[in-house]
C-alpha cells in the first residue's frame, strides 16, 4: 500500500513539475519522435511517460504526433510552425534566420543562383524573383503528387555579422489540373492563373484538431529550407 502511494505521489510531483516547462518535440533523422524533459534531454515517449506520467504527456503533447523541430539529412529545422506568418490579406511569408561564418560576398553569390532575376541589391541585402518554380520531395524523401503545380514569389536575403535572414513572400501557385497532395490528405484545386498560396493554407488554420494546416506548413518549410538556405546545417527564427 505504501509503495503504491509513493509511486502515485512521485507521478503527481512529476506532473506538477512539468506545468511551467515549455517542452518540445524533435523528429530525428530516423523519423522517430523524441520529447524534451526538464533537464534538456531528449526522451522516447515511453521514457517521458515513465518520468512524468501519461496524463502530463497528454497535457503537453496531445497525441504526441506533432513535432517542433526536424532533423533532416543536411540540416536541422527548428520551430517549424514559426516559419510561416500571414502578412496582410492573402500574403503568407516564410522566413528563417541562419547563423553563418561565411562572408557576405560568398553568400550573395550563392543567393543570386537561387533567383530568376535580381530586383534590388545593396551591400547587405539582395532581393529577387522566383518564377515558375516546382515543388520538391517531402521531408520523408517521397515525391509530392503535384507535378502539374508551380509557384512564384519574391525572395530576399539580409546579411549581418555571423548570420543572415532569408524571406520568401507574395507566394502564389497555379495548377493545370487538380493535384493530390496524397501524403497529407490535401489537394490543389485547378488554378490556371496564379492564386495566393494562403488560399490553401488558411482554410485549415481555424481547426485546432485538423492536422492539415500543421502539415502543410511543415511541407513548405522543408521545401523552402532545402531550396534557399545557403551552406548551413541548422536554422532558427529567434536571433535577428
Amino acid at each position: 500500500m505504501k509503495r503504491c502511494l509513493l509511486i502515485a505521489v512521485m507521478i503527481l510531483l512529476g506532473a506538477l513539475a512539468t506545468d511551467a516547462q515549455d517542452y518540445k518535440v524533435l523528429k530525428n533523422i530516423n523519423n522517430d519522435l523524441l520529447y524534451s524533459d526538464s533537464d534538456g534531454q531528449w526522451l522516447t515517449r515511453k521514457a517521458w511517460q515513465n518520468k512524468y506520467g501519461r496524463k502530463a504527456f497528454r497535457a503537453h503533447f496531445g497525441d504526441g504526433s506533432r513535432y517542433d523541430h526536424s532533423q533532416e539529412i543536411d540540416f536541422l529545422r527548428e520551430d517549424i510552425q514559426q516559419s510561416i506568418t500571414l502578412m496582410g490579406e492573402g500574403n503568407i511569408v516564410w522566413s528563417r534566420v541562419v547563423k553563418s561564418s561565411i562572408s557576405h560576398k560568398e553568400l550573395k553569390i550563392a543567393a543570386r543562383k537561387r533567383m530568376a532575376n535580381v530586383i534590388y541589391e545593396t551591400e547587405n541585402t539582395i532581393i529577387g524573383g522566383i518564377i515558375e518554380h516546382g515543388f520538391i520531395r517531402d521531408h520523408l524523401g517521397r515525391p509530392w503528387g503535384i507535378k502539374q503545380a508551380h509557384w512564384k514569389g519574391i525572395i530576399s536575403y539580409e546579411f549581418k555579422d555571423g548570420r543572415y535572414k532569408v524571406t520568401v513572400s507574395q507566394i502564389q501557385y497555379k495548377a493545370e489540373r487538380g493535384s493530390s497532395l496524397g501524403i497529407y490528405s490535401l489537394s490543389f484545386v485547378t488554378e490556371k492563373t496564379y492564386a495566393p498560396f494562403a488560399n490553401l493554407l488558411y482554410p485549415y488554420s481555424r481547426k485546432a484538431e485538423d492536422n492539415r494546416y500543421y502539415r502543410l506548413v511543415d511541407f513548405l518549410d522543408y521545401n523552402f529550407t532545402s531550396m534557399f538556405v545557403l551552406f548551413e546545417t541548422s536554422v532558427n527564427d529567434n536571433d535577428w
